[in-house]
């Protein structure tokens, strides 16, 4: 009976759980330069980078190429906040992606705590980029 009271990540009903994508496994393999999201899509899947790189990057209005990050095997990207995603992701060589469902975040740092601490370790990571970003951006001038 109070099972029914537990908060939606801890329940542990069959019919609840939402496996990864292919967890572990190379989602899918990414020529060089090939758009893995682009900035407004649907953000429905974070990836984790198994091989190879990607680099997430913002067009400006000019049509320079800013870019956000580099993102090697082993790290986490497009998990960020919101429903599209703001930059485009895309492989710089060759790359092998795993995706994981955002809508099932909760469960699967349930049951993946590893998984869990590399999200938020990534999610972290983010947050230190932005914040030393908008200290550069703070010691310049108007005109720069």
């Amino acid at each position: 009976m109070l099972a029914a009271f537990e908060p939606a990540p801890f329940r542990r009903h069959a019919e609840s759980r939402v496996e990864p994508l292919r967890a572990h496994v190379p989602l899918k393999v990414f020529s060089k330069d090939q758009d893995i999201f682009a900035e407004g899509d649907e953000a429905d899947v974070f990836y984790k980078v198994v091989s190879g790189a990607v680099r997430t990057y913002k067009l400006l209005s000019d049509g320079r190429r800013q870019i956000d990050a580099f993102h090697l095997a082993g790290e986490i990207f497009g998990a960020g906040a919101g429903g599209e995603h703001r930059f485009t992701g895309e492989a710089v060589g060759e790359v092998s992606l795993t995706g994981y469902r955002r809508r099932s975040i909760d469960v699967l740092a349930f049951d993946d705590p590893d998984l869990a601490r590399e999200v938020l370790s990534a999610t972290m990571a983010s947050l230190a980029r932005a914040q030393e970003h908008m200290l550069l951006l703070g010691r310049k001038s108007a005109v720069e």
